[in-house]
């Protein structure tokens, strides 16, 4: 019980240095544990939470369920995942379970602004098309679909950005379309394609697409990816800027720097003993290191990693965490409790 005490106490002093006008609350649903709530539901709930205010939600073998409808704008910040297990990330949390929410989120328009950073979520994410500036970094996203929850006249989502994220795989409803959709430094190991009309405009650079479903994309500039598994006739972008991607098969078109039949073994680290995100690092000699378009004299890599600020392996928020904690099991009466806490700043 000592250690989870220390473990919350430097938790707090961290996240106190924060803006003064907004609340953090803790959200911990582990039993014997007490927080300001033991839910996210209840937390976007209260009327103590109000808008601007940020919610920790903790490490804890127990989903956060349910989700619930978002009608304020917060930030919510979770621990990352593939912190243990096959796949994981070693020495990055000091508590290696996730804070992962495993049903349905929904938003509608009072949320727009709304941030989400190293959250898991493993369920279905409903957005209002009224729920504009919605950010989503350094997510985990697990068999998710994105459907209306309240269609407008319009049907239309704007400004909805996905940076430094790992998707399962995506279906994009066809009730309304995006416009200036952003998915940036991000691994889709699944299927992600858009029903046509549904895209606007978008930016997609720097992402990593691997799966044999179809990628359709449309009014979309579509920079430094990398195409993995998917045939040339699941590949559809129409009225898109194709420029400086990589593909495994021949289906990029001639020119604008687009490289084709490019292997994932020329491509990347040996997936064996590495994670299941950092296996999508570039090996040394990779023909995706400078491959990226030059803008503002820069030249960057194709993929996630390729950018000065690139994929965080299991989307460690950037907030300070404890990544090792070291407390003596027994004490003897009258002698010092001599403990060691590791910390690192993660931007």
């Amino acid at each position: 019980m000592a250690q989870k005490k220390i473990i919350f106490l430097v938790i707090i002093v961290f996240l106190s240095i924060s803006n003064v006008q907004a609340r953090i609350w803790r959200v911990n649903n582990n039993p014997g544990i007490t927080a300001d709530f033991n839910n996210y539901s209840t937390a976007i709930a209260s009327p103590l939470v109000a808008n601007g205010d940020t919610l920790y939600l903790e490490a804890s073998a127990t989903a956060y369920n349910p989700g619930g409808l978002l009608s304020k704008r917060l930030v919510v910040i979770g621990n990352g995942y593939f912190l243990a297990g096959t796949g994981s990330n070693p020495n990055l949390q000091a508590n290696t379970n996730s804070a992962f929410i495993s049903s349905a989120l929904s938003f509608d328009s009072l949320s727009s602004g709304s941030k989400f950073l190293g959250v898991n979520l493993n369920a279905d994410l409903w957005l209002d098309p009224r729920g504009d500036n919605m950010t989503f970094e350094r997510c985990r996203f697990n068999s998710i679909s994105w459907f209306t929850l309240a269609p407008n006249t319009a049907n239309r989502a704007a400004n909805i950005t996905f940076n430094k994220c790992y998707f399962n795989g995506a279906a994009p409803p066809a009730q309304f379309y995006y416009e200036n959709l952003e998915i940036t430094n991000c691994i889709v190991n699944g299927s992600m394609s858009f029903a046509v009309g549904n895209i606007n405009s978008a930016l997609m650079r720097n992402n990593i697409f691997r799966g044999s479903a179809q990628l359709n994309i449309f009014n979309t500039y579509f920079a430094n990816n990398i195409i993995l598994d998917i045939v040339p006739s699941n590949f559809n972008p129409i009225n898109c800027t194709v420029k400086n991607n990589i593909a495994e098969n021949n289906l990029l078109p001639a020119g604008n720097g687009n490289l084709n039949n490019i292997t994932e073994t020329a491509l990347f680290v040996n997936p064996v003993g590495n994670s299941t995100d950092g296996q999508w690092r570039l090996v040394a000699g990779s023909p995706a290191i400078g491959a990226g378009e030059t803008v503002g004299g820069i030249t960057p890599d194709c993929g996630p990693f390729g950018t000065a600020d690139p994929y965080r392996l299991s989307g460690i928020a950037p907030i300070p965490t404890i990544y090792s904690l070291t407390v003596p099991s027994t004490v003897g009466v009258g002698q010092p409790l001599n403990i060691t806490v590791s910390t690192r700043s993660n931007n």
